[in-house]
């Protein structure tokens, strides 16, 4: 992951980054990557993010391998752990959103269309685009597993 996001420059050229090795309650290694960009290279606008992340089912006729990861990994399930008084500690399900909105103090808010689509997971759980993780779509495909890529405006 990290040759790829930063000697391969997969959204350009990295002045320095970060990480850190954590555990899962199962034991599984999973990792925290911070990447600040150079300044020629930051995803300073809504046009520039849609080009890096996405937060939004693929139609599977376009990309059938990528739809199938998305829905696979990328969706976030049916609270258990991130239940706060009935509440997801997370804020899924996500507002529908027809544009990307980019503020400079905050988290962008990611384009999540209403198209009308809707997907049945295992367990009957049926989502939209409002439940899904932000990701990078190559990443995805290279490692088909769930990889959230979010951009973050200040630090």
């Amino acid at each position: 992951l990290i040759d790829i996001t930063v000697r391969q420059k997969i959204c350009g050229d990295v002045l320095v980054y970060v990480y850190v090795i954590e555990f899962q309650k199962r034991g599984l290694p999973h990792i925290h990557l911070l990447i600040i960009l150079k300044q020629n290279y930051k995803i300073a606008n809504a046009e520039i993010v849609d080009k890096f992340i996405s937060a939004e089912i693929p139609d599977s006729n376009e990309n059938k391998s990528l739809h199938n990861i998305v829905i696979k990994h990328m969706i976030h399930g049916s609270c258990g752990d991130c239940l706060i008084n009935n509440k997801c500690s997370k804020h899924f399900p996500k507002p529908f959103q027809s544009e990307i909105i980019m503020d400079e103090d905050d988290y962008p808010q990611y384009r999540r269309r209403n198209n009308g689509l809707l997907y049945e997971r295992p367990g009957r759980y049926v989502v939209d685009n409002r439940y899904v993780v932000p990701f990078n779509p190559t990443l995805l495909l290279l490692f088909n597993s769930h990889i959230n890529v979010e951009i973050v405006s200040s630090i």
